[in-house]
């Protein structure tokens, strides 16, 4: 989402080259930015507007735009007037708020950015600088798996992988393509943990799992989150918080070690 202040910027901008009042509102007839003196008397015609189809309108004085992220409506635009002209104008303002809209998707989506890094078209230097924006650590090692679906255009599949590896999980999941699913794992195919104890535990759920020990699955009681205390390789105590898929294989396999089977 555009933070109002870019808004407010942008059709302060608009209007101090064409000098026709603008107004941003949500969905719900709420003004986020304005040049208009007052907005109030629109609230209900932009919520007209909104159950309308058509994409722009001129009401109440004012030419009315639609503008979508993704094909989800995420605001209405206001140009003051009724002419040709303000209709034109008017049209590039709610393009240029669009064009916003991408290029804020751009900059702050992760999804775009694992995709981006993924297939090298990212520069060195952008690859940190947007990483410390997205708040991704550079240092943790990370493994890339590619879960290839039996049917094209399998809109579930993507829903599904993200459930698995649960909601609160660090990991990148993402679509390539039609049938291609990458995710990019935090890294804990490398991690060693000798005597390791949970500390702490949040969110408990009730799953079923299958173990090469026993034939079928069963039902069992996990934690979306772990912290796990462990000795590593050079025999230092450490710590590390799970969650989600890494945190439910890391209890089944402490269960081992204390002697339970699910």
């Amino acid at each position: 989402m555009i933070s109002n202040q870019i808004l407010q910027n942008t059709i302060e901008g608009l209007k101090g080259i064409s000098r026709i009042d603008f107004c941003v509102l949500d969905t719900e007839g709420k003004a986020l930015a304005t040049t208009f003196e007052d907005t109030w008397n629109y609230e209900s015609a932009v919520l007209s507007f909104v159950e309308s189809p058509a994409d722009s309108q001129v009401i109440q004085g004012c030419q009315f735009f639609k503008i979508f992220d993704e094909q989800q409506l995420e605001y209405v635009l206001l140009a003051g007037g009724e002419s040709e002209d303000v209709y034109m104008l008017g049209k590039i303002a709610a393009f240029q708020v669009q064009s916003l809209l991408v290029a804020y998707k751009e900059r702050f989506d992760k999804d775009n950015f694992i995709k981006n890094l993924l297939l090298d078209n990212l520069l060195l230097v952008d690859i940190y600088n947007r990483a410390k924006k997205l708040h991704i650590d550079t240092e943790v090692r990370r493994v890339v798996f590619i879960i290839e679906t039996d049917h094209e255009k399998d809109s579930n599949a993507l829903d599904n992988v993200r459930n698995l590896l649960g909601n609160k999980s660090k990991d990148f999941v993402t679509a390539v393509d039609e049938k291609n699913i990458i995710i990019v794992n935090m890294g804990f195919i490398d991690v060693v943990m000798f005597n390791p104890v949970i500390v702490s535990k949040h969110d408990m759920y009730e799953t079923e799992e299958g173990c090469l020990s026993l034939d079928g699955v069963r039902k069992t009681t996990r934690y979306q989150e772990i912290e796990v205390e462990y000795y590593d390789f050079n025999w230092k105590k450490q710590r590390q918080k799970l969650s989600g898929w890494t945190a439910q294989i890391c209890q089944h396999e402490i269960d081992h070690l204390s002697g339970k089977i699910i």
